[in-house]
């Protein structure tokens, strides 16, 4: 006796929750990217306020799931308010 290793039947209810898994990714995904494009424009245009909305975004996008551009944009954002704090008043 042979096992039927096929693939499940269709499954209309399994179709919709992979459609709602596919979105919830891509939506976590661009929270990160939104995240770290805050975090880039804190070089250059209002650290402490863009910087603290990529951190704030970063932490969410990790907490949903996009580990790497959360960490990165957290990284960055605070790298731009230290930088701002410490190193533009010396210029």
């Amino acid at each position: 006796m042979m096992a039927n290793h096929s693939k499940a039947p269709y499954n209309a209810r399994n179709e919709e929750i992979h459609e709602e898994v596919t979105k919830y990714r891509i939506e976590v995904r661009l929270l990160g990217y939104a995240a770290l494009a805050f975090a880039v424009l804190a070089f250059f245009l209002w650290p402490y306020v863009l910087g603290i909305i990529a951190i704030i975004l970063g932490f969410v996008a990790q907490r949903k799931g996009e580990i790497t551009l959360g960490a990165w944009s957290i990284g960055l954002a605070a790298l731009a308010i230290v930088l701002k704090v410490f190193i533009y008043p010396i210029f």
